[in-house]
Formats: C-alpha cells, sequence, structure tokens
C-alpha cells in the first residue's frame, strides 16, 4: 500500500512541479521515470568551476527531496534547506561558487530579499540565482526580481531540460566570474610588483645588493629576475674590459 501512496505523491510532483506526464500504473513506471529525468545526453559543462555547488531552497518536502534527486543525477553537488533562512545562513558561511535554487515565496527570507542581501552582502562571491514559482509574473514583479539580484527566473510547472539548460547558463557565467577573478588578482600582483620597482630601492653603495621588503639584501639581478619576467646575460664593458687587462 505504501508503494501506491509513493507512486502516486511521486505523479503529482511530476506533473505539477516538472511537466513531465507519467502513468503510475502504466509502462513508464518509476524506473522509467528515472530514466526520463537522468537526460545523460545534457551533461553540465566542463567549466573552470567544477566545485559548483547547487543550493536548493523549497519548504515543500516531497519537492525538495525529489528535486535534488534529479539535480544529483546530473552529477551537481547539492545543499538543500526548506526555508530562506536557512539558504540565507548557508550562502553566508559557503565561500564557493554557488548557484541558488529558490522558490520565490519560500518562508523566511523570500527570493527578493535572498537576491538584495547577497548582491549586497556577498558582492565578492560568485554566484547565480535562479528563482522558481508557481505563480504568473507580471512585469512589475520580474523587473522588481532582477533589480534586487536574481539572475534568472523558471515558471513551474517546468520540464527537468530547460532547467538543466538553465543550470548550464548558471556554471557558465561562474566559470567567468571566477576567471575574471583570478585575472584581476594577478593584474593586481603585476601591479603592486611595478610601483615597488617605481618606488626608492635601497641599495648598497658599495656591493650594489638592494634590500627588499623583508630586510634580505640581494643582488640587482636576483631582485629583479623575482620581480619581471627580466633574464640576464653577463659580459663585460669595454671599461671594466680595460680595467682587467691592464
Amino acid at each position: 500500500m505504501w508503494k501506491v501512496v509513493y507512486l502516486l505523491a511521486l505523479e503529482t510532483f511530476v506533473n505539477r512541479h516538472v511537466g513531465i506526464s507519467v502513468g503510475v500504473y502504466g509502462n513508464i513506471g518509476v524506473g522509467g521515470l528515472e530514466q526520463q529525468l537522468r537526460y545523460r545526453d545534457c551533461e553540465p559543462m566542463e567549466l573552470p568551476c567544477r566545485g559548483m555547488r547547487i543550493l536548493i531552497a523549497e519548504d515543500d518536502p516531497l519537492t525538495l527531496g525529489l528535486l535534488t534527486e534529479l539535480v544529483r543525477k546530473w552529477d551537481y553537488e547539492t545543499i538543500s534547506v526548506n526555508n530562506g533562512d536557512a539558504a540565507w545562513e548557508t550562502m553566508r558561511r559557503d565561500n564557493n561558487p554557488l548557484v541558488l535554487l529558490a522558490d520565490w515565496q519560500i518562508p523566511g527570507v523570500h527570493g527578493d530579499e535572498l537576491c538584495r542581501l547577497a548582491r549586497t552582502r556577498l558582492s565578492a562571491k560568485p554566484l547565480h540565482v535562479i528563482l522558481t514559482t508557481a505563480t504568473q509574473l507580471t512585469v512589475e514583479s520580474k523587473v522588481r526580481a532582477l533589480a534586487a539580484g536574481a539572475d534568472d527566473y523558471l515558471l513551474k510547472p517546468y520540464d527537468p531540460r530547460e532547467l538543466l539548460a538553465r543550470l548550464h547558463v548558471g556554471e557558465r557565467a561562474l566559470g567567468l566570474q571566477v576567471e575574471l577573478r583570478k585575472r584581476v588578482g594577478e593584474l593586481e600582483e603585476a601591479l603592486a610588483q611595478v610601483k615597488q620597482l617605481q618606488g626608492l630601492l635601497p641599495i648598497c653603495s658599495d656591493c650594489k645588493r638592494i634590500r627588499d621588503s623583508r630586510d634580505n639584501w640581494q643582488t640587482i639581478e636576483n631582485y629583479l629576475a623575482a620581480r619581471t619576467d627580466a633574464t640576464f646575460t653577463h659580459s663585460l664593458c669595454p671599461k671594466c674590459l680595460d680595467e682587467r687587462e691592464s
């Protein structure tokens, strides 16, 4: 009996929230449903942020469980919470690139406020926000959510292929964010070295060694080689050559 109840609940979720029509007693069954939900021909793309996680925020327990299982079948790491407060705490603690897949009307910190908090207090965090809702959206509500910081939205019921495609978009956007932050860090480091070379250099008037920021004395060649791409070859200038021969 419990199997029948579970299958009926599974059919209700899929029809209402995911968008696949499944006959519980037909030829498809649970195994066929799982096969449909896999979509192995649409694997997540290989991008620089393969450590990306999906934070799923959904208050309905059945929807949360099945949606989590669906996303895991696509080889994503998932974190599942059932209210907006827990979603916000997870976003604050998790430093990894993150896609937030949240119900718009989730209890606690709701969708718009989650976006607003993330964009104001976690501005340096690689984050992509997808809001989901079963309510028909007005232009004003769409504008409000996007202005608050949402990147995308999905109307329920949705097809799993559309969800996967939008996760691909989020993964691609996060990959670009991570790569951009890496490039900015490299440029800032290079700029710091340039500024250091442009400043006053403490140099020994006798041996011509340079003192670095750690109070170590280095030859000019070693000092410049550590801070630039310059390479050195050694020879004698005419004056030094004459002095050595005389």
